[in-house]
């Protein structure tokens, strides 16, 4: 038993030389990065959250006020127009090619505030006539009257635009793209 003891205390006393001799020196080179942990558990699925606004990804309206149109005069082909150019950088090719443009004034016909072009009416026994064309970024409003003077205006212009998939959807859904508060409707668009 006494060779034991002695054993043991003589074994304390070397590690405790051992832990008391060390001394801090230079720090050795990093190792290499270890393999990756295995993946926790997944968590519970999440409280789902409430519906969202009624949206349109692809129809687009932007209103032209009267008094920030600018309009300018043109003679085609013998015919007196005074024609406004509406820059909407929006309209790309693709939405020329396959997709839709409408244009609507505020002529308050009928009780609607929008009415679509092309349209003509007759005022004063002068019909008065408004159509328009459309480029990449640009829709042209033309106004014409059939006594061939120029014409003034003081009406603001609405222009829809949509993609071809929108379209397609009215088409399918009903909708009269001829009057703008069915599009408005349907397309939850903002005034």
């Amino acid at each position: 038993m006494k060779k034991n003891l002695r054993q043991l205390v003589l074994l304390v006393f070397a590690v405790a030389a051992l832990l008391t001799a060390c001394k801090k020196g230079d720090i050795g080179p990093k190792g290499d990065k270890g393999d990756p942990g295995a993946s926790g558990a997944k968590g519970d699925k999440g409280v789902t959250g409430a519906q969202g606004p009624a949206g349109n990804a692809n129809v687009f309206s932007k209103t032209f006020d009267w008094n920030k149109i600018t309009w300018t005069h043109l003679t085609e082909y013998g015919t007196n127009y005074t024609i406004a150019d509406l820059k909407i950088p929006q309209i790309t090719a693709d939405i020329v090619n396959s997709g839709g443009v409408f244009v609507y004034g505020s002529l308050f016909f009928g009780g609607q505030q929008w009415t679509a072009f092309p349209t003509s009416y007759l005022e004063f026994g002068v019909t008065r006539h408004f159509t328009f064309s459309i480029n990449a970024g640009n829709v042209r409003v033309r106004y014409s009257k059939s006594d061939n003077t120029f014409p003034s205006s003081t009406i603001a212009i609405k222009v829809v635009f949509m993609t071809g998939k929108a379209v397609a959807l009215a088409g399918q859904n009903g909708v009269n793209l001829n009057n703008y508060n069915h599009v408005k409707t349907a397309f939850h668009l903002n005034d």
